[in-house]
C-alpha cells in the first residue's frame, strides 16, 4: 500500500513526471542552442562544450550520494529542495552574460538535478500504493523519455524565436507549479535514520570524474600538457583512494567488489564506450548543421526530434523482447547502428549529399531504442551474484559519467584536428571546421566498433534475478534492492 498520507497520487505523480521530464529536458535542450551560445558568448566549441558537461558531472559524480540521503527518510527534503535549486540556478542561467556565469548556473542547476533524479523513483516506491507501482515507474521512464524528445526540438524554436536564454528561464513557472503540487501531495518526512553518509567516498569519486573531465577539456590547448598529465594522475590516484575506501566502509556508494566479474567489467566498458560516442557526437552535429548546412537553430531541433522521438516509441517493446529473446543481439545491433550513422555522417560530410541526413536520424533513433534497455540490461545481468540493485545503480551513473567524459573528449580531439584550438566558433573557416569534425567521426567509428565487439564476445547469462541467493546479498545490496528497508 502507498502511505495513507499522500493526499492525491496522481498530483504526485504529475510532480514526478514534470522533475524527470525537466532532469531530461535541459540534459538535450542545450545541444541545439550550443552555436548560439558559443558566438552570442564569443567562445570556442571546445569552451561551449562546458555547458553541457558540468550539467551531467554532477549528475555522475552526485547521484549516489543524493540517493543515500533519501534513502535515510529525507525523500522530500532532497526532491523539493532539488526542485527548488534547479529552478533558481535556471534564474541565473537565463540572465547570464559570460560564459563564466553560465557555467556556475549549471553547475548548481545539475547539483538540483541530481537530487531530483535521485528522489524520484524513491517516491514512486514509497508513497505509491503497490498496485500502481508498475505504472508510477512507467511515468518516470516515459518522462524521462518525453523530456530528451521535446528537448532539442524545444530548444531550437525557442532559441529562433526568443534568444537562448530562453531554454532556461521557462523552466522557472513549470519549476514553481511543480513545487507546489510536491509540497501538498507529498507527505513530511520522518526521523531521518541514523545511517553514516560516505562523505570522504563522494569527495574522492567525484573528484576522480572531476579531473578526468577536466583534464580532457583542456587538452586541446597545446601548451596545457603538464595540467593535462596532472589531471589524469589526480583522476588516477582519486579513484585508487576512493576504490580503498569503499572495501573498508560498511554501507559504501559503490561495493567495488563488483568489478571482479570479467563479463561485467566487459559490459560496462561497452555501455560507456556506446554512450561516449554517441554523445560525443550528438554535441558536435548541431554545429556542423549551423556551419556546414546552414540550418537555423529550430530546423536542426526538428531533425534531431526524429532520433528522439523513435527511441520513445520503440524502447519499451525492443526491452520486453530482448527480455524474452535475449539481449546479446540487441546489442550488438544497437552498436552497430551507433557505427554505421558515424559511417554515414562521414560520408555525408564528404559531399556524398544530404540526403543520408534522414536515414542518419533514423539510425541514431533504432540505436539509442536498442542500447536503452537491452545494452543497459546486459550490465546488470552479468554483475556477480547477489549485486544486480549495486550494478543498476554503477549503470546509471555510467550513463551521465558517458555523456559528460563524451562530450569533452569529442569537444578537445575536435579542437585540436581542427588545427584551430581556441578559436570562436563564429571565426573557424569551413575547411577548419571539416577538418576536426571528419576526424571526430572518425574517432567515433572505432569507438563503436570497439563497442560492437565487446558486445559480441559476452553471451547472455543464464542468471536471473530471482536466482540470487539472499544469503549472499550484503546489508547495501538489500537496501538498494527492497524498497521496504528505505523506510
Amino acid at each position: 500500500m502507498g502511505d495513507p498520507r499522500v493526499r492525491s497520487e496522481k498530483l504526485l505523480l504529475l510532480a514526478v513526471a514534470v522533475a524527470v521530464l525537466m532532469d531530461g529536458m535541459d540534459g538535450s535542450v542545450v545541444y541545439v542552442a550550443l552555436p548560439s551560445i558559443a558566438t552570442s558568448l564569443g567562445t570556442d566549441t571546445a569552451s561551449a562544450s562546458w555547458v553541457t558537461v558540468v550539467y551531467f558531472m554532477m549528475l555522475a559524480g552526485l547521484i549516489l550520494f543524493f540517493g543515500r540521503i533519501a534513502d535515510r527518510g529525507a525523500i522530500r527534503k532532497v526532491f523539493v529542495s532539488g526542485f527548488a535549486i534547479f529552478t533558481l540556478a535556471s534564474l541565473f542561467c537565463g540572465i547570464s552574460d559570460s560564459l563564466g556565469m553560465l557555467l556556475v548556473s549549471r553547475v548548481v542547476q545539475g547539483i538540483g538535478g541530481a537530487m531530483m533524479a535521485a528522489a524520484s523513483p524513491m517516491i514512486c516506491v514509497k508513497y505509491v500504493s503497490r498496485s500502481k507501482l508498475g505504472l508510477a515507474l512507467s511515468v518516470t521512464t516515459l518522462g524521462s523519455a518525453l523530456g530528451y524528445t521535446i528537448g532539442p526540438a524545444m530548444g531550437g524554436i525557442v532559441t529562433d524565436l526568443l534568444s537562448w536564454h530562453w531554454i532556461f528561464l521557462i523552466n522557472i513557472p513549470i519549476g514553481i507549479a511543480a513545487i507546489a503540487i510536491a509540497m501538498y501531495a507529498m507527505p513530511k518526512d520522518g526521523p531521518t535514520e541514523k545511517r553514516s553518509l560516505d562523505f570522504p567516498g563522494t569527495a574522492l569519486l567525484f573528484g576522480s570524474i572531476a579531473a578526468a573531465i577536466y583534464g580532457l577539456e583542456i587538452s586541446a590547448d597545446p601548451t596545457a600538457g603538464l595540467h593535462f598529465a596532472a589531471s589524469m594522475a589526480a583522476c588516477l590516484i582519486l579513484l585508487a583512494l576512493f576504490a580503498l575506501r569503499e572495501l573498508k566502509f560498511h554501507l559504501p556508494l559503490i561495493d567495488v567488489r563488483i568489478f571482479k566479474a570479467g563479463a561485467f567489467n566487459l559490459m560496462i566498458l561497452a555501455f560507456l564506450l556506446y554512450n561516449l560516442a554517441y554523445m560525443g557526437i550528438f554535441y558536435l552535429i548541431p554545429f556542423y548543421m549551423d556551419l556546414s548546412l546552414g540550418f537555423s537553430p529550430s530546423q536542426t531541433g526538428l531533425y534531431l526530434l526524429i532520433p528522439s522521438a523513435i527511441t520513445a516509441v520503440i524502447c519499451l517493446p525492443l526491452g520486453r523482447l530482448s527480455d524474452r529473446k535475449g539481449r546479446r543481439w540487441f546489442a550488438v545491433w544497437a552498436s552497430l547502428c551507433l557505427l554505421g550513422f558515424n559511417v554515414l555522417l562521414w560520408l555525408m560530410n564528404m559531399d556524398f549529399g544530404l540526403w543520408m541526413l534522414v536515414p542518419v536520424v533514423v539510425l541514431m533513433g533504432v540505436s539509442w531504442g536498442l542500447a536503452g534497455g537491452p545494452m543497459a540490461g546486459r550490465v546488470v545481468e552479468h554483475a556477480p551474484r547477489g549485486n544486480e540493485g549495486m550494478a543498476s545503480s554503477v549503470m546509471s551513473m555510467f550513463i551521465y559519467l558517458g555523456c559528460g567524459l563524451g562530450t569533452a573528449l569529442f569537444a578537445a580531439f575536435f579542437s585540436i584536428m581542427s588545427g584551430a584550438p581556441g578559436t570562436s566558433f563564429s571565426m573557424l573557416s569551413i575547411p577548419e571546421f571539416t577538418s576536426g569534425y571528419s576526424a571526430a567521426l572518425l574517432l567515433a567509428i572505432a569507438i563503436s566498433a570497439v563497442a560492437v565487439l565487446l558486445s559480441f564476445v559476452v553471451k547472455d547469462s543464464d542468471i536471473r534475478y530471482s536466482d540470487v541467493d539472499p544469503s549472499e546479498v550484503s546489508d547495501a545490496e538489500k537496501v538498494d534492492r527492497d524498497p521496504s528497508l528505505r523506510t
